[in-house]
């Protein structure tokens, strides 16, 4: 547990809920976010007029309106929920649905040996489990235990080459299920030292969030 929370610092896990869809995303900066749900469709969209918010609503089917996405955020800091909660108070969406966020904790330091912080963190793993579509921050064991028990393959962050650039595209779908072995071993298959793991069988393969790391593929 005490190797989970160590990356709940950076991560951010969303619920979204439209009509009887469920869906998650875990995340871990927010501009790789909103790049990511801007190319994969995956939040609402918001009105924007001449780089400003308009706030009259666009013309939108009836039913649109009765549309609710909920978001749930978890992280140790309260600064996720409340930037992005910002967006959505501010501004209408361009479905006309509404969506409200939510976070049921923001404890602001982690506590390894307390036993109610890491069941919350637990439980909000398994919170996560039971969505539809997963995004998740590169490298986070968070949400590769929660994508893991929920069976579906998540959306990868990926990680820019330096802190001036951003990572195109800012997200890929994973091909598997399977969370990512971030640090191999010396010697794997009897390989010799130094030989491409990743290049041995088709069936394991380089991870898309670690390229040293090994992942199981189908």
């Amino acid at each position: 547990m005490q190797r989970i929370r160590a990356r709940r610092v950076r991560d951010v896990h969303w619920r979204l809920q439209a009509l009887k869809t469920r869906t998650a995303l875990a995340v871990g900066e927010h501009v790789p976010l909103t790049r990511c749900s801007d190319q994969e469709g995956l939040l609402p969209k918001v009105v924007q007029k001449d780089g400003e918010a308009n706030y009259s609503s666009p013309a939108v089917a009836p039913e649109s309106r009765t549309k609710l996405t909920s978001v749930l955020v978890t992280s140790l800091f309260s600064d996720y929920y409340e930037r992005i909660q910002g967006v959505y108070y501010a501004n209408p969406t361009e479905t006309g649905e509404y969506v409200e966020m939510h976070q049921p904790s923001h404890e602001r330091e982690q506590r390894t040996e307390a036993r109610g912080h890491n069941q919350r963190a637990l439980a909000e793993i398994y919170l996560l489990s039971f969505c539809d579509r997963i995004v998740t921050s590169a490298v986070s064991t968070f949400g590769y235990i929660a994508h893991g028990l929920a069976g579906v393959r998540p959306w990868v962050l990926l990680r820019p080459s330096s802190p001036e650039t951003h990572a195109d595209p800012a997200c890929v779908q994973s091909k598997t299920v399977e969370p990512c072995l971030q640090a191999l071993p010396r010697q794997m298959c009897g390989a010799a030292e130094g030989t491409d793991i990743g290049a041995l069988v088709p069936y394991a393969r380089h991870c898309e969030d670690e390229h040293k790391g090994l992942k199981l593929f189908p």
